[in-house]
């Protein structure tokens, strides 16, 4: 058990990280997210305020469905990614990182000048991910209520005996899943009952594998409030051609000198985050994430590297405590044949 983000959260549990990574990948898992933020935003203008917050489009939603999306600074630094779901056309649901709620509530009422409400309730909710290739009929028996053909990032909210639930097919692991939101009182309930169903229990160690062999960001990690969302590939969800949005401007003169790369070791060895990524003697970039991924056998990391050496020639390594590991830059993700890309 770790501190993470005032939350004491579990590394791992006794089976231990490779077991638990399996399990997602070959069955269904379990991961207590509850430490993830709840901010709901209504209102008859919430839907403009919003379209002007995130760099993604939210007319490309309906009722029922949700947005990957970041938020950007003025500068047009990461304040946050997060995932926006679609209650009602005047109702929201911004599901944020744990590290990350005051400072994006703050932000969000900073910007309010279209007298919309905005409600954190953070404290109030649990979160729990049921993830893997096996979860189509797990979540079924405890929530019969939920669509056969729920698609990808959809949702539905609906009351069970869990109280007021929402569903939504979303995850962070690259595989079929869903995560669950219920009121805090009724969560411990919907754990033992998932436990009741031989779902393995999995913890942060096994989590941060699945996602970054999909190279899906971490924020303190690969984004931060100095990265832009172009550096980190995240262009798909910044949609310059919408009227204005916060940081628009200045994404618009982005000169970001660095771009986040996946890539993998050609040696033994585990990247980690800070170390140094050389090429010719000189420092190029940085490892963002890293670790070890037990599919391919081998270390795999994201970074960030001066865009001169991305399609140079020449070899780049890494500085594992003071020996270079010559690493390979490759187009993520990792893991091309999951449940999820594969359903999907």
């Amino acid at each position: 058990m770790v501190d993470f983000a005032g939350y004491l959260m579990p590394i791992t549990y006794p089976n231990g990280i490779v077991s638990e990574y399996k399990e997602v990948r070959n069955s269904a898992g379990i991961f207590d997210v509850s430490h993830m933020g709840q901010i709901f935003i209504h209102g008859a203008k919430s839907k403009r305020f919003i379209q002007e917050i995130i760099t993604n489009d939210i007319e490309s939603i309906s009722e029922g469905q949700a947005l990957y999306t970041v938020m950007c600074n003025k500068d047009g630094g990461v304040i946050d990614d997060l995932i926006l779901y679609e209650l009602s056309k005047t109702r929201y649901l911004m599901i944020v990182n744990a590290s990350n709620i005051e400072k994006d509530y703050d932000w969000l009422c900073e910007n309010n000048d279209m007298g919309v409400s905005i409600i954190n309730q953070s404290s109030i909710y649990s979160l729990i991910a049921l993830q893997g290739p096996k979860t189509y009929s797990l979540a079924r028996k405890v929530f019969p209520e939920i669509p056969k053909k729920l698609g990808f990032f959809n949702h539905v909210s609906f009351k069970s005996k869990y109280g007021n639930t929402l569903v939504s097919r979303t995850g962070y692991t690259g595989e079929h899943g869903y995560e669950i939101m219920i009121e805090n009182d009724n969560a411990l309930n919907l754990w033992n009952d998932l436990l009741e169903l031989n779902i393995a229990p999995c913890g942060l160690a096994s989590r941060d594998i699945l996602r970054l062999e999909m190279c899906y960001c971490l924020y303190g990690n690969d984004l931060n409030d100095k990265t832009t969302p172009l550096s980190a590939n995240l262009g798909w969800v910044t949609k310059l051609e919408k009227e204005n949005f916060l940081g628009k401007d200045a994404l618009i003169k982005d000169t970001s000198t660095d771009m986040l790369v996946p890539f993998k070791l050609l040696d033994r060895g585990i990247p980690r985050k800070g170390y140094k990524i050389v090429c010719s003697e000189r420092e190029v970039g940085y490892v963002s994430s890293g670790a070890h991924s037990p599919i391919l056998s081998t270390g795999i990391g994201m970074g960030y590297i001066n865009k001169n050496y991305i399609k140079s020639n020449e070899k780049i390594y890494i500085d594992i405590r003071g020996s270079l590991i010559q690493i390979e830059l490759l187009k993520g993700p990792f893991i091309k044949k999951t449940s999820l890309l594969i359903n999907e």
